[in-house]
């Protein structure tokens, strides 16, 4: 029963009345589908959705206003969530060192430079790990040959 194009419509009914509450009987979806799709797009935060029920009947939707996080979703840049949402990645010492060590075991350098190689990067204090990863990181991506083809692959598109 759950529906895209229903919780789409609902999104962009409940986004006119915003900050107001949408009243749930204004859209003309069967009963049974709102109120499933409607507890859905609250479950994941998009809408704060007002129930009522009474004696022996299930409970049924009444009014639902969406939160800036279905506003943030509906919009095509992603809103403020977007702007806001800055991702951190920390990767510990150890699996960075381990990342390293993996490129030049993979690397064709012959066996001598490898070793070297491994027991440096094994002896770097936290510092000098970050520094030499990042510009590992730049190297790689300047070595490649077509970034946004790579990327666009990874990506799916």
């Amino acid at each position: 029963m759950l529906d895209r194009n229903i919780q789409r419509e609902m999104l962009m009914s409940a986004r006119e009345d915003y900050p107001d509450a949408f009243p749930a009987e204004a859209l003309e979806i069967p009963r049974e589908v709102l109120n499933v799709n409607l507890f859905y797009l609250a479950e994941h935060g998009l809408v704060n959705a007002k129930w009522f029920s009474t004696l022996g009947d299930p409970r049924q939707a009444h009014s639902f206003t969406i939160t800036a996080k279905g506003l943030d979703f509906i919009e095509d840049d992603g809103g403020l969530s977007a702007i806001l949402g800055v991702v951190t990645i920390k990767l510990h010492e150890d699996s960075l060192k381990a990342l390293l060590t993996n490129a030049v075991n993979e690397s064709c350098e012959p066996d001598t430079v490898k070793e070297r190689l491994i027991d440096q990067i094994k002896s770097l204090p936290a510092d000098a790990t970050k520094q030499v990863v990042l510009d590992a990181a730049k190297a790689g991506l300047a070595a490649a040959p077509s970034i946004a083809a790579m990327l666009g692959k990874s990506l799916g598109f």
